[in-house]
């Protein structure tokens, strides 16, 4: 049971000119109430609720979603007195953070009764392997001792045929990369970056079609409790998931904020904007 990933997009104040465009157009909540159920009309799946079946013949339950439009919540409110430097400025992420998000402190099979999907609107590089060489030095690791990286794996390209496009499902398999706090160390940052990157290269269609098969005869779910540990690190997200390239019409994001999914050894990857 892990929490729901968040990020909450941080834009400055529309100029008057933009705002007297955005009500000369439409009224600005209006707008971006509009957008946000013009996406779902078409991803109505993130309406919808996830449902639960106890099957008592055999004990088990059954999970699906229930495309009931209560899944989905808009929210509208004003943070009077916050900046945009009072988000921005902080070495660590300020209180106000969380009270701007949604799903705090719920966890995933809380959707059965919490929306799956919100929006809300307040008013207000180096590579990854080099994070993981440093943990033997920073986490003070024994030299014998196993290091693990956990990397999500998008497998619609690996498959073959691929999935179409249209395919709803998040399509990603977590790939463990294993060595020792003394190969890290000694091997330098080219073994590490070359030790993740041949694990992606390397997986293959049969891999993926095989944990999928396992995983329908004994389904695992989850827990954020064996996520953390001192010689685990778990990389989240991607360059290539363009959050920055939201537009609604005052320019692009200056910064992403995110609350819960967040614990000791997990990196999210963020490209562009302050972090």
């Amino acid at each position: 049971m892990v929490g729901y990933i968040q990020r909450g997009l941080l834009f400055v104040k529309p100029t008057s000119s933009q705002e007297k465009q955005l009500d000369e157009e439409n009224n600005m909540i209006d707008h971006l109430a509009s957008s946000f159920s013009r996406a779902l009309d078409i991803f109505y799946p993130l309406a919808g609720r996830l449902a639960m079946i106890e099957n008592n013949e055999d004990d088990t339950a059954s999970f699906f979603i229930d495309c009931n439009n209560q899944g989905a919540q808009f929210v509208h409110a004003a943070a009077d007195g916050i900046t945009v430097a009072d988000i921005l400025e902080p070495i660590d992420d300020p209180q106000i953070v969380d009270s701007l998000l949604l799903m705090n402190n719920v966890l995933n099979y809380e959707g059965i009764s919490t929306p799956i999907a919100g929006r809300a609107r307040s008013h207000l590089c180096k590579q990854w392997w080099v994070f993981w060489r440093s943990m033997p030095r920073s986490r003070c690791l024994d030299s014998d001792e196993k290091v693990w990286c956990i990397i999500g794996l998008g497998t619609r390209h690996r498959m073959q045929p691929p999935l179409p496009k249209q395919n709803f499902w998040n399509a990603v398999h977590g790939e463990l990369v294993t060595s020792t706090a003394r190969e890290l160390i000694e091997h330098g940052l080219g073994w590490a970056g070359w030790r993740i990157n041949n694990t992606i290269t390397s997986k293959t269609t049969q891999e993926v079609r095989k944990y999928l098969d396992d995983w329908v005869k004994n389904p695992k779910v989850v827990n954020q409790s064996p996520l953390t540990s001192a010689s685990l690190l778990i990389l989240g997200s991607s360059p290539w998931f363009d959050i920055y390239g939201n537009d609604f019409g005052w320019g692009k994001p200056v910064a992403q904020r995110g609350s819960g999914h967040e614990f000791d050894g997990m990196l999210v990857v963020s490209w562009e904007g302050r972090r």
